[in-house]
């Protein structure tokens, strides 16, 4: 299930499935430069990621759980 909202302007919301698990959260700009890291926390359904320091575009987020990608979506960011 991709982020919501999305476009977003000063955040957005990441739904996580593997509830009990750890995991990050990897935000990358277009060129595949990484522009966040963030932790899931071990029983979180959801992951708020701040977007009103980066700059207007597009992003790509993976969220990896075990050391493997689970899930990729993309993030529009507006100002």
């Amino acid at each position: 299930q991709p982020n919501y909202p999305n476009p977003a302007n000063t955040y957005t919301i990441i739904p996580v499935k593997k509830k009990g698990k750890t995991g990050n959260i990897h935000q990358t700009d277009i060129a595949g430069k990484v522009v966040l890291e963030k932790r899931k926390k071990k029983n979180a359904t959801e992951v708020t990621i701040s977007t009103a320091n980066l700059s207007a575009g597009t992003y790509l987020y993976h969220i990896v759980s075990e050391g493997n990608i689970s899930a990729s979506h993309k993030l529009v960011v507006t100002h």
